[in-house]
């Protein structure tokens, strides 16, 4: 038989000799079965068709007495080219309905994901697109399906769920609340969000869950949703892991690696969706930032300005009016021109600061500087003109560190403004700098005057928050905002403390950069 396939020419045998079906047969059983037949003669034909064969027929005579010779082989061959065009049409037949079948697969795969498609993109709200898209996997794809996120921290929060019996969806909440995944461990959903590989699982044994549980309730909840096989496709977009996707079935050995490519699909389009909506709300709130800062600058530039009209209006209706204004008044009004064009110049650079530190133009030179005499210059500076207060300082003889000097200037003569105005009826400023370790230097200044109203003081560092609703604060917002992130870009942070006995303290930390060490990144404020 191996012969006429191979060959694809017909044998006889006109004699079966007992050397021949030991040579047929498979084993001595297989022998025996042969020889309790009684063959005595044979014809193999090949089965042709689409210019190959396709199998073979045979002839046998046993007890008849029939003994087969070539004479034999017309009819046999008509009829195995008969039987051949069975087969081929039978195969044909069978490959068709595959193929239907597969089309009909790609169809349905083709349509899943097109009203998965209209689902995710129906809102901006990814966390309620999410659901609507789990509910369509369900039972489609899965029994039941979880979609979570990581957040800043690290942690996984479930944002949708859906399973094939509703009742049991509070469980699965219930099971993401009581056993949170940890981070790092060998959870299905953390393993796919770490490497960034989907995980499939086609056997889940309950001896698995036994062994894994955390206690019995753990045990209890992950038999009653049902968790024998499942696949876990992290969300990934723009090369940056969002979350996973778990599609789940009570049946073991439901999925296989041909139904990844679905699945991977589906969490492509989820990262996408999820990815849009974030950019949407980062674009937002680049937005809102953007009417504050406009805000903040319009409100801040507005007093000068009208200072400036104000005078320069007042000394020409008087100049109109009597012909010359009064030496006194003229001093006055020039005195008054000059201190706010003076702070106009400052809130314009203070802008355009601010317009280079939000586009990250703002470049530090950093040299080594002394900053215990930068403080005695600065508050040398400041003293001149704070006439109703007393100024404090308490740092080493020397206190050496890597900074730009001028930035650094620029943030301790806004917190000694700052302190000047929160305590407009005079006082003790106090300055300190100490070394809190090797790496850092810590500048503070403190004023004891009314301090920030508690309502404004857990915006005060918030950006171009206002310390206090009164105008004679002035530009403070900017001031703050400028400093808060010439620190950061030092890779140090400025914080606000309240003591108890009144008045408000400004810490500054800043690495010192000495010794080949840029020091330690600070964190937001």
């Amino acid at each position: 038989m191996s012969e006429v396939l191979r060959t694809g020419r017909p044998r006889v045998f006109r004699e079966i000799p007992d050397s021949l079906l030991a040579a047929l047969s498979r084993d001595a059983a297989h022998l025996e079965v042969l020889r309790q037949l009684g063959l005595e003669s044979a014809m193999i034909v090949p089965l042709r068709g689409r210019g190959q064969t396709l199998g073979t027929i045979s002839f046998l005579s046993a007890t008849s007495g029939r003994r087969y010779s070539p004479a034999h082989l017309g009819l046999a061959e008509e009829l195995a080219g008969r039987a051949a065009v069975a087969v081929d049409n039978a195969w044909l037949y069978s490959a068709t309905q595959e193929a239907r079948a597969r089309a009909e697969a790609a169809e349905r795969r083709m349509a899943f994901l097109a009203e998965a498609s209209r689902a995710l993109a129906a809102s901006l709200d990814y966390e309620t697109t999410l659901q609507s898209v789990a509910r369509l996997a369900v039972p489609v794809l899965a029994d039941w399906c979880v979609v979570e996120v990581l957040e800043e921290n690290g942690a996984s929060r479930q944002v949708a769920v859906a399973h094939v019996d509703p009742a049991k969806e509070d469980l699965l909440h219930e099971y993401h609340r009581r056993y949170p995944p940890r981070p790092g461990g060998a959870h299905p959903s953390y393993a796919a969000m770490r490497t960034g590989e989907s995980q499939l699982l086609r056997d889940i044994p309950d001896s698995r869950w036994v062994a894994g549980s955390r206690d019995a309730v753990h045990l209890e909840i992950v038999r009653r949703v049902g968790l024998r096989s499942g696949i876990v496709v992290p969300l990934v977009a723009r090369e940056r892991t969002l979350g996973a996707i778990s599609l789940a079935s009570a049946e073991a050995g439901r999925y296989g690696p041909a139904d990844l490519p679905l699945a991977e699909e589906l969490a492509r389009r989820c990262a996408l969706a999820i990815d849009n909506s974030l950019l949407y709300r980062q674009a937002r709130e680049a937005v809102r930032m953007r009417d504050e800062f406009l805000s903040a600058a319009a409100h801040e530039l507005k007093t000068p300005v009208t200072s400036l009209r104000g005078f320069a209006q007042l000394t020409l209706r008087r100049l109109g009016n009597q012909g010359q204004v009064d030496q006194a008044q003229l001093q006055r009004a020039l005195e008054v021109i000059d201190q706010q064009s003076d702070r106009l110049s400052r809130l314009v650079l203070q802008l355009l600061d601010v317009s280079r530190l939000e586009d990250g133009h703002l470049k530090l030179d950093r040299q080594v500087t002394d900053l215990a005499r930068l403080i005695e210059d600065v508050v040398a500076i400041v003293e001149s003109s704070a006439t109703r207060h007393t100024f404090s300082v308490q740092a080493p003889s020397s206190l050496p560190a890597l900074v730009d000097p001028l930035r650094l200037e620029q943030i301790l003569i806004n917190l000694l403004e700052g302190a000047i105005r929160f305590s407009q009826a005079g006082g003790l400023i106090e300055i300190e700098a100490t070394i809190p370790d090797p790496a850092t230097v810590r500048l503070s200044v403190q004023h004891h005057g009314e301090g920030i109203p508690r309502e404004h003081r857990q915006h005060i560092l918030d950006h171009m928050g206002k310390a206090h609703p009164d105008d004679h604060f002035g530009d403070l917002g900017l001031s703050l905002c400028i400093s808060r992130r010439i620190a950061r870009q030092h890779g140090g942070r400025i914080e606000v403390e309240f003591p108890p006995g009144g008045g408000t303290r400004f810490v500054v930390s800043l690495p010192r950069g000495l010794n080949g060490s840029d020091g330690h990144r600070g964190g937001e404020l």
